[in-house]
């Protein structure tokens, strides 16, 4: 798996959708070229849980720009075959990719993720991903090869709503409607002053809960 290091992280998910998917997300565990491969369980729209008991043999780098991992499980058939059909000629998946910018995780297996920017679907031929080789990479770019891969389709641009509606409103509050509210009670009235001040308290309160929605996700 690789994309680009421009995204905070990065994800492959199993399914066609969010609910009941197995994902593998790699970011950057801090270093200057390492990169970290949580495998994380997803129950619906919301961050994936961080499965344990998933220890892969891995090398994962973050180098020239772009986050890759090779990465081997072993014993992996006790949960794989609730999300993988090896005898399908077309597994959905899906991907997603995280903000560009975003503070450091710490590179730890449990680190928590902001929500997608990005995401889309493909899906493989998983009948052509059993060998009894070990695979080669193809060519000098040190890519695997990618036949029985379809092209993504369904791709989106996520746009967080409840983070543009807690930034307007708690700056109109902080900003506009609370200083208002005290130059009005200096030059025309208390009951004016009272009025302009419960509206930004209404601010705040729903500026409020969209905080808490946001930290929810």
């Amino acid at each position: 798996m690789s994309g680009p290091a421009k995204h905070s992280w990065i994800a492959v998910g199993t399914g066609s959708e969010m609910q009941n998917s197995m994902m593998f997300v790699l970011y950057s565990d801090n270093t200057k070229h390492g990169a970290t491969l949580s495998t994380r369980y997803s129950t619906g729209e919301q961050e994936p849980k961080y499965v344990s008991d998933t220890k892969p043999e891995l090398h994962a780098t973050n180098e020239n720009g772009i986050f890759s991992v090779d990465a081997h499980y072993k014993k992996s058939s006790s949960w794989m075959h609730n999300h993988i059909d090896m005898s399908s000629s077309k597994q959905p998946f899906i991907f997603t990719l995280g903000p560009k910018l975003h503070g450091k995780t710490g590179g730890s297996s449990t680190a928590t993720i902001q929500r997608h920017v990005v995401y889309g679907r493909f899906t493989m031929d998983m009948t052509k991903a059993v060998s009894s080789s070990t695979p080669q990479l193809n060519g000098d770019n040190g890519a695997w090869i990618s036949s029985g891969a379809s092209s993504a389709y369904g791709v989106s641009s996520d746009f967080d709503v409840g983070s543009a509606i807690h930034a307007v409103v708690m700056c109109l509050a902080f900003v506009i409607v609370f200083p208002l509210g005290t130059l009005l009670l200096r030059f025309i009235s208390v009951r004016v002053h009272w009025i302009i001040q419960s509206i930004a308290t209404i601010f705040v309160i729903v500026g409020l809960g969209t905080g808490i929605y946001i930290s929810s996700e």
